[in-house]
C-alpha cells in the first residue's frame, strides 16, 4: 500500500468514526500519541478518549476539502487535511485543519502526533 493509499483511506476511515462513533477512534491511538486539540496538549488514549466524549458536541459531519501526504523518514506517513466540519447546533460550517503523523506497529497504523485546529470562523 502506498503512503498515499494509507493517508486517504485512514482519513475516510476517521473521520466517519469521528462523526458516528467516536469511542471507537481509541484504538488508533497509543500510550505515547501526543495530541494538540485547539493549543490544548494531551497525551495517550485515556486523556486523548475523555478529552473527546467532553467536546460539547456528539455529531459532526467532516469535508475534506483536500488531503495532502508525504512519507516520513521514520516510515511513517504525514497527513494533512482541510476541511470543514457542521455541527448540528452551529448554523455555518466550521473551517478546520487537522494534521497527522501515522506510524506502524506490527503492520497496524496509529496516530503518533495529531494537532487540530478550526481556522477562522463560520459565518453570522
Amino acid at each position: 500500500m502506498s503512503f498515499q493509499e494509507v493517508g486517504t483511506g485512514f482519513v475516510q476511515h476517521y473521520y466517519n468514526f469521528f462523526s458516528t462513533q467516536r469511542a471507537q477512534l481509541a484504538g488508533i491511538y497509543r500510550p505515547s500519541t501526543l495530541l494538540t486539540w485547539q493549543s490544548e496538549q494531551m497525551q495517550g488514549v485515556d486523556a486523548i478518549m475523555a478529552r473527546f466524549a467532553n467536546l460539547g458536541f456528539s455529531e459532526a459531519a467532516f469535508k475534506q476539502d483536500n488531503v495532502d501526504c508525504q512519507p516520513s523518514l521514520s516510515g511513517g506517513v504525514l497527513v494533512v487535511v482541510n476541511g470543514e466540519v457542521a455541527l448540528k447546533d452551529e448554523r455555518h460550517p466550521l473551517k478546520f485543519n487537522d494534521v497527522f503523523h501515522l506510524a506502524s506497529d506490527n503492520g497496524q497504523w496509529y496516530v503518533s502526533n495529531q494537532v487540530f485546529n478550526i481556522v477562522g470562523g463560520g459565518g453570522n
